[in-house]
């Protein structure tokens, strides 16, 4: 005679309760979540039983809550052309590419000796908040508005960069400055965007 056998039918609830807490283990680690699921299953055979909990499992979930994901980082760079650019001139900054959410961003600039030549400016950060929009901003509007630039706290030989957003009828525009001529093919400037509101 072969070994009698049960069905059973298992019923989910229609609600799975989830409880979460903190399991943060270093500073070098990554912060993680555990949860716990509880199922319950109610014996179909004979006579009906109370639910019970059936099993429990537990899972350490590793989330990256780096900047570059909480924030959306964008980035383009800008390098004086064939006769470099004169003290007190604007440079048009291109919008990088993906940039297209009107917001509140911290803008930095990062200089660098680029190919040849003696940059004025090399291996300094400098930052500030700018506001942008790529929504049309009126047909006669020409105004900008400066943005005040840090410098890593501290003096650059009287050498400073200038940022701004310019109103236009197509939108913000983007432009640079400095209080001394840009060389051609030496000065280099990353300039990243970084949205906070």
């Amino acid at each position: 005679m072969g070994a009698s056998t049960s069905a059973y039918t298992l019923k989910l609830p229609a609600t799975i309760k989830a409880s979460l807490d903190g399991n943060a283990t270093t500073a070098t680690t990554a912060d993680k979540v555990k949860y716990t699921i509880a199922l319950t299953y109610t014996n179909a055979v004979g006579t009906q039983s109370s639910p019970v909990t059936y099993g429990q499992a537990t899972q350490n979930l590793a989330f990256d809550v780096s900047a570059d994901n909480l924030f959306p980082k964008y980035s383009t760079t800008y390098t004086p052309g064939s006769s470099g650019l004169a003290a007190g001139t604007w440079a048009t900054i291109s919008t990088p590419s993906g940039m297209n959410a009107g917001g509140t961003y911290a803008v930095q600039i990062y200089t660098e000796n680029a190919t040849s030549g003696t940059a004025k400016f090399a291996n300094e950060y400098f930052s500030g908040i700018m506001s942008f929009s790529t929504g049309n901003c009126g047909t006669n509007q020409i105004d900008s508005d400066e943005v005040l630039l840090h410098a890593c706290g501290k003096g650059i030989s009287s050498k400073h960069i200038y940022f701004r957003t310019r109103r236009t009828s197509s939108g913000i525009v983007m432009e640079m400055s400095a209080d001394v001529a840009l060389v051609q093919n030496a000065d280099k400037f990353t300039i990243s965007f970084r949205r906070i509101l």
